[in-house]
Formats: structure tokens, C-alpha cells, sequence
């Protein structure tokens, strides 16, 4: 039972019990009815408080369903009361920065996505567990394999040439031969994923440049 219907029973059977008393004292009927009259006026009271002292705990059960939805699109009203307004203020305030951020983020995402899509320089994402979890059309290319083919897999579950490129761990570039047609120059490197530590790989082929330089 929440506080308000605990604090409204008390003031129902508190009231009750003094009508009851009053009646039980059989006294002049004008008095039994001015102090009804002063019993319903207190409930009355009592009741307005209890709205009063209870909203600003609905506003903030408001306020945490709103952040456990993700939905920072709705602000609080105040509510008249100085000390509670003050939060009211600072969480309509937390509410607008998250949103804004939150629009920030996926505008950056939306861009960052764009670019690793249209880049013709080979890029393959990984999860925190080292599984690969995007490829890019470049990347298909380059290495002839669909993104269906790479993504989900670990390490272990590739050749030994895919993965000397896809699972080289230094963030410098270096140059890997897979045949004697196919040169690659590949680079890892790490970016901060909702505060985990992602790593992701480019790679590019190196056998054209070489080409030109021989000829």
C-alpha cells in the first residue's frame, strides 16, 4: 500500500472513530453538528495535504520512468512548492542535455556510418569479445568475401590468411602479402564504444602502388 492510501485510512478511521465518540455522547444536537461540520472541514484539510505532500513523489516516479523508458522528450511541471521546483529545474534541465546529446550521438553515428560505407578503404568492426560485427562494402571487395561470410566469426573460425589481415593487432600500418598478386597495407587501431574499448581494422591493397612503381 502506497503512503497516500495508508494516509488516507488513518484520516478515515481517525474521523470515523471521533463521529462515533461524538454521537456516543448524546449531547446538544447543535454542538454534534458544528463539530461534524469541524471534522469534515478537517478531512477536507487533510485530504488537500495529502495531494499537496504526494505530487512531488508522483512527478519523481514520473521523472524515473521517463529515464528507464529512454524518453527524454518530456519535461515536469513545477509545482508551486520553492524546494521542489529547485529539483523539478535540475531535472528538466539533466532531461534536455540528455536529449541534445542523444540527438548529438546519432547524427555522429548516422555520419560515421555514412563515411565507413562509401570509404574505399577496407573497414571491419569487432565487438567487445573480438567477434567481427561489421564489414564494409570496400572490405567485401578486397577480400572477396560477403559481409554474411564474415561477420560473427572469431579468429579460429578463419583462414589463415583473412585472419592475418582481419585480427593484426598493431596500431601501426604494416604490409601483409597473401599471394604474389595481393598486397595489403593494414592498420588497427581502438575507439571507446558506449565505455568499452573497440577495436576496429582498415586495410587497403597495396599491390596497384607497387605495380606503377615497378613499371
Amino acid at each position: 500500500m502506497s503512503s497516500r492510501k495508508r494516509f488516507l485510512a488513518y484520516l478515515i478511521v481517525l474521523h470515523a472513530g471521533m463521529i462515533a465518540f461524538i454521537f456516543w455522547l448524546d449531547t446538544n444536537p447543535f454542538i454534534v453538528i458544528g463539530m461534524e461540520l469541524l471534522l469534515l472541514l478537517s478531512f477536507l484539510l487533510g485530504w488537500w495535504w495529502i495531494s499537496r505532500l504526494t505530487q512531488p513523489f508522483r512527478l519523481i516516479s514520473t521523472g524515473i520512468e521517463n529515464i528507464r523508458s529512454n524518453d527524454f522528450g518530456i519535461q515536469l511541471k513545477q509545482t508551486g512548492q520553492p524546494d521542489f521546483d529547485q529539483l523539478v529545474n535540475v531535472y528538466n534541465s539533466m532531461i534536455s542535455r540528455l536529449r541534445e546529446e542523444r540527438i548529438s550521438t546519432s547524427e555522429m553515428n548516422h555520419l560515421l556510418a555514412s563515411i565507413i560505407k562509401v570509404s574505399p578503404t577496407g573497414i571491419v568492426l569487432f565487438d567487445f569479445d573480438e567477434v567481427i560485427k561489421a564489414v564494409n562494402p570496400a572490405a567485401e571487395k578486397l577480400l572477396q568475401k560477403k559481409e554474411a561470410e564474415l561477420t560473427g566469426r572469431r579468429q579460429s573460425e578463419l583462414s589463415t590468411k583473412l585472419a592475418e589481415i582481419l585480427y593484426y593487432r598493431q596500431d601501426q600500418w604494416r604490409v601483409i602479402r597473401q599471394n604474389a598478386r595481393q598486397i595489403f597495407r593494414v592498420y588497427s587501431g581502438q575507439f571507446m564504444n558506449r565505455g568499452f574499448e573497440t577495436r576496429f581494422v582498415l586495410f587497403e591493397e597495396f599491390s596497384k602502388e607497387i605495380y606503377q612503381v615497378e613499371k
